[in-house]
């Protein structure tokens, strides 16, 4: 799943739309929810498209997160031991920023497998909605980020959170 293998674009201009239990958010036609489930008191959410590329969302109680920096390290460290296959290369992050109502961060890795290192970018953007923080990380190969990265924008632009 975390590798890139070639995605297809991202079909923005017929956007599904994805609601449930306050969080709602538009996504390219071709891309799908696979998982939305709460442990304990942070809620998870995966959206694939058909290559390689992901996005995830987390809600968790604002009064539970730390700063950016932090918590792109702690995603990252949980990402490393979960790969299945390849090894994930040391993480570089850059520095912070805003992109609208989000604090933004950067990271930069590379995955080996095979023999070849593919180069990968995971954004990082935090948004407080209330007395809940929701963190979307989206995670593409490099080759790959032109053909995904309207998909990524238009589901951070549409992600709206309203408490049940």
């Amino acid at each position: 799943m975390l590798v890139g293998c070639g995605g297809k674009v991202a079909d923005t201009g017929n956007p599904t739309s994805y609601a449930k239990s306050g969080l709602s958010f538009q996504m390219p036609g071709n891309w799908r929810v696979t998982e939305d489930e709460e442990v304990g008191t942070v809620r998870y959410l995966f959206v694939e498209e058909p290559g390689d590329a992901l996005v995830v969302v987390q809600l968790r109680p604002s009064a539970d997160v730390g700063d950016l920096l932090s918590v792109a390290k702690e995603f990252a460290k949980s990402a490393k031991e979960a790969t299945p296959l390849g090894k994930i290369g040391t993480s570089k992050f850059g520095s912070s920023g805003t992109d609208g109502a989000y604090e933004t961060l950067r990271e930069r890795f590379s995955i080996s497998l095979g023999g070849q290192h593919i180069p990968h970018t995971r954004d990082y953007r935090l948004r407080t909605f209330g007395d809940r923080t929701c963190l979307l990380i989206a995670q593409v190969a490099d080759e790959d980020r032109s053909d995904v990265e309207a998909g990524f924008r238009q589901v951070m632009d549409t992600l709206a959170y309203k408490a049940p």
